[in-house]
């Protein structure tokens, strides 16, 4: 894999980054370290794509680096912004970060997936509903500081999951990038978005915590599943009478058979209401979600 060298012109530190890990037209994504030895993770945000409006791709990208440094002000749980800078030359925005430790929950989820009747079936839905609670104070911690900072794109590429030293599986929050466009419809991925997010229904717009709680209960309901991504949003259909689902999907048969599959049921209900206002909080999740297997 070929190194690069990123260096930040005004101060003239550099970073070695190991090649690309994500690469779209507008973003460019590589892990790497400092010269300490330090893991770091770098983001290259290409505002000059002729494609898209510059001045606000690159004000976008100054608002990412802002939201980052008030979202690390709430807690340890997201990575640290080291150095951002703006290339005027290459006409791209650079974030240096913090490398959250362990693997993305993507990854996470292939490695052990869930299966049926086995002995540690219950014990991993307990185990992958003890991640959702993690995520969830995480984000009520933010909320609770700065009440205007949402996240607005949860999903398991978004997430880290470690193994720390007491052997107890912690859980950290990426990317807060969709978190400086909540003036953006659209935005976020697919799969994973509240209705009001893509204007369903002229649904009212709520608050960024209840589009949170939308997005963590989908993430609930394929963590409990394993339901492939791209079958997520076509588990909800929405109703022309709205506010209210026309379909939304009831957790399989087995997860309803464990010793906490209805209160499962009825908290994923209250996550995912079709409107904000009627959806449960952030505070309403940590306090609901079964602790005890």
């Amino acid at each position: 894999m070929n190194t690069i060298t990123v260096t930040n012109p005004q101060t003239g530190k550099s970073y070695q980054v190991a090649g690309s890990v994500h690469e779209t037209e507008l973003v460019w994504c590589g892990a790497g370290r400092d010269g300490q030895g330090k893991a770091l993770f770098v983001k290259m945000i290409r505002y000059g794509n002729g494609y898209f409006d510059q001045k606000q791709m690159l004000k976008d990208a100054q608002e990412e680096a802002q939201t980052m440094l008030r979202a690390r002000r709430c807690t340890d749980r997201v990575p640290e912004l080291l150095d951002h800078w703006d290339d005027k030359k290459q006409q791209t925005y650079v974030l240096v970060m913090e490398k959250m430790p362990g693997d993305s929950l993507r990854q996470w989820m292939k490695d052990r997936p869930l299966v049926p009747g086995s002995p540690r079936y219950e014990t991993e839905l307990w185990l992958r509903t003890l991640i959702v609670r993690q995520l969830t104070q995480i984000l009520q911690t933010i909320h609770t500081k700065i009440p205007a900072l949402s996240h607005l794109d949860i999903k398991p590429e978004n997430v880290m999951i470690w193994w720390d030293h007491d052997k107890k599986w912690q859980v950290g929050l990426v990317d807060f990038g969709t978190a400086a466009l909540d003036h953006t419809l659209g935005t976020g991925t697919d799969g994973y978005q509240a209705p009001e997010r893509l204007s369903r229904m002229n649904t009212a717009m709520g608050s960024g915590a209840s589009k949170d709680v939308f997005s963590l209960g989908l993430l609930w309901y394929e963590l409990l599943t394993d339901t492939p991504q791209e079958e997520l949003s076509g588990l909800f259909l929405p109703s022309w009478d709205a506010p209210k689902w026309e379909l939304r999907p009831q957790l399989p048969p087995q997860v309803m058979a464990v010793k906490h599959g209805n209160a499962y049921q009825r908290l994923f209900e209250k996550m995912t209401e079709f409107s904000p206002d009627r959806r449960c909080r952030l505070s309403q999740v940590i306090q609901d979600i079964p602790m005890k297997r």
